[in-house]
């Protein structure tokens, strides 16, 4: 008669362990990773949110971090946008 307890506790852990692998399909499925390999940054898009930088700037006007942040962000952003156009038109 123990036998048909351990059954019932085996078939419990089977169940636990199908709904973990959903639950853990379901997650790869929602916010897969990128095939490519050379992609060093991963953001998943439950972290990908857009910040207004007036408003961000505004809320950190005394922060000295945030001093001559738009500067320092075009300096870091614009060569890899001229980069990006240049892969994409090499002719221009």
């Amino acid at each position: 008669k123990a036998y048909v307890s351990q059954l019932a506790s085996i078939e419990w852990r089977q169940v636990c362990i199908h709904r973990i692998c959903i639950r853990h399909e379901a997650l790869h499925l929602a916010d897969p990773m990128p095939n490519k390999a050379d992609d060093h940054h991963v953001i998943g898009q439950s972290q990908s949110f857009l910040e207004d930088l007036t408003n961000f700037m505004q809320t950190n006007i005394g922060d000295p971090t945030v001093k001559h942040f738009v500067l320092k962000l075009r300096a870091h952003i614009l060569p890899r946008i001229a980069a990006i156009h240049q892969e994409v038109n090499p002719q221009a």
